[in-house]
């Protein structure tokens, strides 16, 4: 796979996760997440016709910021072919950081690793 598909791939897991828990992040009352950090790790190859499984998690959770990371898995294999991480900004109508709200922040904390 082209590098830029495992971004995409992490992409689509984050915004289908926080569709599925009720985070509004379309239309005209969408919360507007930016991407300021972006990376990936690479540790197998993977392709066609291999079915790919992600895990997420929360490796941050600030005033107005969340670090999700993610590991892709291929096939059945028990480690991760690649693993990613999107650090988001929650920001306001001028592009403003803005303090992630409580229901918002409850639902992103269902992500952060147990202690």
């Amino acid at each position: 796979m082209n590098n830029a598909t495992y971004m995409s791939l992490f992409d689509t897991a984050i915004s289908t996760w926080q569709m599925h828990n009720g985070l509004d992040i379309r239309g005209p009352k969408a919360l507007r997440f930016l991407v300021v950090e972006s990376g990936c790790r690479y540790f197998s190859e993977t392709g066609f016709p291999d079915a790919l499984h992600a895990g997420i998690r929360l490796g941050h959770l600030g005033n107005s910021s969340c670090r999700f990371e993610i590991g892709l898995f291929c096939n059945d294999q028990p480690t991760a072919c690649a693993e990613g991480f999107f650090t988001q900004v929650l920001v306001g109508d001028r592009s403003n950081p803005t303090p992630i709200p409580v229901r918002v922040r409850e639902t992103l904390s269902r992500l952060l690793p147990a202690s």
